[in-house]
């Protein structure tokens, strides 16, 4: 029985210094240039070899000069400039703010409507620190 309880008691600290970690990551998002891979549903690579990141808040993250939605580790919001498409913008975006192997990463989901017909476009992204 004490081993029972040493060891959840062991998953518990496991547990609330991971989360500490994921929280201190989120509020440190740097600000400086970044790199952008959109990949459509179709399985289209659109690259954008310059997003840049010019302010981040506790509420907010300005990428391309457009503020974006935060809320702890989540971004949610509409990019108007991106240099992938046909007509640059906008980009609506939604996904998660996380570090992997020393390096800062926002992924997730976007969609637009792009071209002389404005047919939408859809799929994942991930945009990394350089």
């Amino acid at each position: 029985m004490k081993k029972i309880v040493i060891f959840s008691i062991q998953i518990s600290i496991l547990l609330f210094l991971v989360n500490c970690s994921k929280k201190k990551v989120c509020s440190n998002l740097p600000t400086q240039d970044y790199y952008g891979e959109f990949i459509t549903s179709e399985g289209t690579m659109l690259l954008d070899p310059h997003i840049e990141i010019t302010e981040v808040s506790g509420s907010y993250a300005v990428i391309n000069g457009s503020n974006i939605s935060r809320n702890k580790c989540s971004v949610t919001g509409t990019i108007q400039n991106m240099s992938l498409l046909y007509q640059g913008g906008p980009v609506i975006i939604q996904g998660e703010i996380d570090k992997k192997k020393g390096q800062y990463i926002i992924e997730g989901s976007f969609n637009t409507s792009q071209g002389p017909q404005a047919y939408p476009i859809s799929g994942n992204f991930t945009i990394k620190s350089h």
